[in-house]
């Protein structure tokens, strides 16, 4: 009970980070790519398809780190093969749903297919957490969610804001 606890604490710490930067990552994806990289003959078209990958990958930094804490959790009952195992099922919806996405989407749908592999892997090892570990609090892990959403909203909107106030002095 008290590691479920200590997993569910350590997962909620690890949104309070994650989340504000994905979202950060995902409203500033252009001027990043744009500071780092638009000079010599990279172009500005360039710079918006760097930024749409960019975009998707900041959902993927939530779904990888979360995935992280709990794997480190089934490490620490010894249990190496549910990890291992959701892993490959994982891989093996990305093996499958690159190429279609690709079709659709090209660069982006590769992105797109990491990111839905890395997200399926995270909820299986959520789902099968309270089958192997322990309960684990899903409403208290939820509840902080969405606080760390409200709180990002903020954060998103302030960087609109600023953003505007930018464009509007000339800057």
């Amino acid at each position: 009970a008290r590691m479920s606890e200590s997993v569910n604490y350590y997962m909620r710490l690890n949104l309070f980070l994650a989340i504000p930067a994905a979202l950060g990552l995902y409203v500033l994806a252009l001027p990043i790519v744009e500071v780092l990289f638009m000079r010599g003959n990279f172009s500005s078209i360039d710079a918006q398809s760097t930024a749409s990958v960019l975009r998707i990958y900041s959902v993927l930094l939530i779904a990888a780190s979360c995935g992280r804490v709990l794997v480190s959790a089934y490490y620490a009952v010894k249990n190496t093969w549910l990890p291992a195992t959701a892993s490959g099922g994982a891989l093996l919806l990305h093996v499958f749903l690159a190429p279609i996405l690709m079709k659709f989407s090209g660069l982006e749908g590769l992105v797109i297919s990491s990111c839905l592999s890395a997200l399926v892997n995270t909820f299986l090892l959520l789902f099968f957490f309270s089958r192997s570990i322990h309960r684990f609090d899903f409403f208290k892990l939820a509840l902080s969610t969405l606080k760390f959403l409200f709180a990002g909203v903020g954060m998103v909107g302030t960087l609109q804001i600023y953003a505007s106030l930018l464009e509007f002095s000339g800057v």
